[in-house]
């Protein structure tokens, strides 16, 4: 009995040292103490929060942000190259090529109806009106043929299916202003045949006609036919001099001369 009362007093001193600490606890807490570790708390948790690289989509550079961070900044892998945009193409820009297209072949279509009386000489012979510039029907074609082939080759220079939009426009205007204009001389050199010229040119024109007739013939010699030729090309050249510009133009010589030597070949 002895031996169990010696513990006693150690016992009570124990039990009295734990009442202390709850009532320190309760009466001696300091409130600055609880303000201040409610402060930090944020910083803790941001420490040791994960953090990720966020990639500016205006921006070069690459910025450190908490992973739940609110951010309009798109999240990117630190180690992703910046994207090259690639712009598909669009059903507009399709339609601008086919609209591209199409003017530059009706362009190119215009040009040789413009060109074969300047290269038939059965064409150039019977309707010289249209390469006469006098003619105004046959100038304001010459104008459109300008104004289309400047504004191809700034298309061309833009190098953009036929650049902008008001560009294009700007060209399909032209080409059908172009391809209306050649259907005006051709109806004005239809209509004044040779009554625009004076008479020698028009005795001249008769010659070069008939001296054709003879130089294609294939019953004539082939020296006689070379006659015909050289005859041909010195009435062409003085009917070219004396109305000042060329009536029949020089490719329809050159085309003439090569008929006749290859038919002798």
């Amino acid at each position: 009995m002895y031996d169990s009362m010696a513990f006693l007093p150690g016992v009570l001193a124990l039990i009295a040292l734990v009442v202390a600490g709850v009532f320190a606890s309760i009466f001696f807490d300091d409130p600055r103490a609880r303000a201040v570790e409610a402060e930090r708390r944020p910083e803790v948790e941001a420490e040791t929060r994960p953090k990720v690289e966020l990639w500016d989509e205006d921006e070069s550079d690459v910025l450190d942000r908490p992973a739940n961070s609110p951010s309009p900044i798109v999240v990117r892998p630190a180690s992703a190259p910046n994207p090259t945009v690639v712009t598909p193409q669009t059903s507009g820009s399709s339609e601008q090529h086919r609209r591209w297209e199409l003017a530059r072949t009706a362009f190119r279509d215009a040009q040789v109806r413009m060109a074969r009386y300047e290269t038939d000489p059965a064409l150039a012979i019977d309707f010289p009106a249209f390469n006469d510039v006098s003619v105004p029907e046959v100038k304001t074609m010459i104008a459109a043929l300008r104004r289309a082939s400047h504004l191809m080759d700034a298309s061309d220079a833009d190098r953009s299916l036929g650049g902008s939009p008001e560009l294009l426009r700007e060209i399909e205007d032209s080409v059908v202003d172009f391809s209306t204009a050649i259907d005006a001389a051709e109806r004005a050199a239809r209509r004044l045949k040779w009554t625009h010229l004076n008479e020698p040119d028009r005795q001249d024109l008769a010659q070069i006609r008939g001296l054709l007739v003879h130089a294609e013939n294939p019953g004539n010699t082939d020296e006689a036919r070379l006659n015909y030729c050289a005859q041909l090309q010195r009435v062409v050249r003085r009917l070219n001099e004396r109305h000042g510009h060329p009536v029949i133009p020089a490719a329809v010589t050159a085309e003439l001369d090569g008929q006749a030597r290859l038919s002798l070949s």
